[in-house]
């Protein structure tokens, strides 16, 4: 292994221009743990078109393996079971070079995720949302959503501890109903939303015909209005971003989400209740398609027939090919993309009557919404994006820190006492309270709490410490054979955030209770975990059809 500074990432050059009315970001869709093909690509372009990015999102599927321990907490089959880049930045052998957040996905390293239940940074420079989060950088309010919906494990705890055994390797990173109703409760913009598992639905809302042909196995899912995550879907319909980014089914795919008017928004949330679905706004969509017709193979000319590919009833593939994982390099033919632009159609010359009233009716800006595919040559993986941000422009400090969100801060602390971590618990969890009213009351109390004693609210870069062995310092296994799971730790970032916020630290284990769990695993308990299914599901329909043309459908990097 090569010295850390023959290896060491560098710094773009400081004659670079950034982008002055707010953030160039680049999104990636899913990592699968080739990291430095993603840096490298993002260098590439920035050099070609002299400029510099100030924030990279991936968007799950990140796979922080720190050590082959780490491999037996990773839902894949064993033909996957790979290192991949990350051990070398968390063990210091390179830094990443451009500040990076993530959300996890349904192939993670979980053990290392669930440490950093609340966030954390996972190696310097590169911080994990956590189940569930919203912080700042910049100008920019983003919220996360980790993992992929089940039904059958949604409305359970947070149960699954180390060691895993059967389903839990699989089960670990599904979503759960406590992290979508906190995120559910926020009430200020957001910019930015991320989730692994698209919003449910989110396909009529772009080109689904282009869809349907590319993925024909999608088909199915598509027609019963169950593509996606309905979590997801709730969230973006009700926190109205301006964009949402996404992974997970390994197509690039763009779309609108067009929300109506404030007063339509308003009467869908009454609706929709704090844990229900507040609804789309009721649009014609002029593109709609009958799926029913397209999908009948004695009619279509646009799709071919189902594929044998709909055996998996769960889970969406790691698409199994053969494939070098190593990523090809950045189009230089391929100019970089710029800002993204609604496609609402433009207004009609006025005309030559008298114009009517002016109505109160206030439209909501649409949502962006865009998904990338996975990280390997020839593959639309990656988009450079500039998001303009509120004034004042962001500051060059202000676009290398996160910062802790006040109104997150508030919500966390509102309702952990409903957080639970453990199947069975000798203390009784009521349900979170439904009533708006006490919701809301619960949030503002503690938001007067967090402005009173969190006078900082940076989310210091310094406070990253190795917990696992890392490869090469302190001799952390490099094969996953012959190596069972590892150990619990408690990472000293999560004990930092609850001492802040003066909260219980409900996912730290005492050695007992370590050696009581320990002593009722079986080695090979988890070996079936993967072989299960997975796909986020749900019901639900679409909305208004959006023409992607802000991202292009099959454009790759730029």
């Amino acid at each position: 292994m090569s010295s850390p500074a023959a290896k060491a990432s560098p710094s773009p050059p400081s004659g670079r221009l950034s982008y002055s009315q707010g953030l160039r970001v680049a999104i990636e869709g899913c990592g699968h743990g080739t990291l430095n093909a993603i840096y490298s690509s993002i260098e590439k372009t920035c050099a070609l078109h002299n400029y510099t990015v100030d924030l990279v999102i991936i968007c799950g599927d990140f796979q922080a393996v720190r050590n082959a321990q780490d491999l037996h907490t990773m839902a894949v089959p064993d033909k996957y079971r790979q290192l991949g880049d990350f051990h070398e930045y968390y063990s210091g052998v390179r830094k990443a070079p451009i500040l990076t957040i993530f959300v996890g996905g349904n192939h993670e390293a979980s053990a290392y995720g669930i440490e950093l239940f609340y966030g954390g940074w996972v190696c310097p420079n590169i911080y994990y949302l956590g189940a569930a989060n919203v912080l700042n950088i910049g100008g920019l309010r983003i919220a996360g959503l980790s993992g992929i919906y089940n039904a059958r494990h949604y409305n359970m705890p947070h149960h699954e501890r180390l060691p895993y055994m059967g389903s839990e390797v699989r089960s670990i990173y599904h979503v759960r109903e406590y992290d979508r109703y906190k995120l559910f409760q926020i009430s200020e913009k957001v910019d930015v939303g991320i989730s692994h598992d698209w919003p449910q639905g989110i396909e009529h809302n772009g080109d689904v015909r282009w869809l349907v042909r590319e993925k024909p196995w999608f088909g199915n899912d598509i027609r019963k209005g169950e593509l996606g995550s309905p979590p997801a879907r709730s969230l973006l319909y009700k926190l109205k971003p301006r964009y949402w980014f996404s992974g997970h089914l390994h197509v690039k795919f763009a779309a609108v989400v067009h929300h109506g008017s404030r007063e339509d928004a308003t009467a869908a949330r009454q609706e929709g209740g704090r844990r229900g679905d507040p609804s789309p706004p009721k649009v014609e969509n002029p593109d709609a398609i009958d799926l029913d017709y397209m999908l009948d193979t004695d009619h279509t000319t646009t799709a071919p027939a189902a594929s044998p590919l709909l055996k998996n009833s769960d889970e969406i593939d790691l698409d199994m090919d053969d494939e070098d994982a190593a990523a090809a390099a950045v189009d230089p033919s391929e100019p970089p993309s710029k800002r993204l632009c609604s496609t609402t159609p433009a207004p009609a010359p006025a005309s030559a009557q008298p114009s009517p009233p002016p109505t109160t009716t206030t439209t909501i800006p649409p949502t962006y919404f865009l998904a990338l595919d996975k990280c390997l040559p020839h593959r639309s993986f990656l988009q450079i994006l500039e998001i303009p941000t509120s004034t004042p422009p962001p500051t060059p400090q202000s676009r290398r820190t996160l910062s802790y969100d006040p109104e997150w801060l508030a919500i966390t602390r509102a309702f952990n006492p409903y957080l639970q971590i453990s199947p069975t618990t000798d203390k009784f969890i009521p349900e979170p309270p439904q009533d708006p009213v006490v919701i809301r009351s619960l949030i503002d109390k503690e938001r007067k709490w967090v402005s009173e004693n969190i006078k900082d609210l940076t989310i210091r870069p310094d406070s990253f410490t190795r917990t696992a062995p890392a490869i090469g310092k302190e001799k952390g296994p490099g094969d996953w054979r012959g190596v069972g799971q590892p150990p619990e730790y408690n990472n000293p970032q999560t004990a930092a955030f609850c001492e802040m916020l003066q909260i219980p630290n409900k996912i730290f284990s005492t050695d007992e209770e370590k050696a009581a769990r320990m002593s009722k695993f079986r080695p090979g308990a988890e070996r079936g975990g993967w072989l299960g299914s997975t796909r986020g599901r749900g019901r639900g329909g679409g909305g208004p059809q959006g023409r992607e043309k802000w991202g292009g459908r099959r454009g790759r990097v730029g």
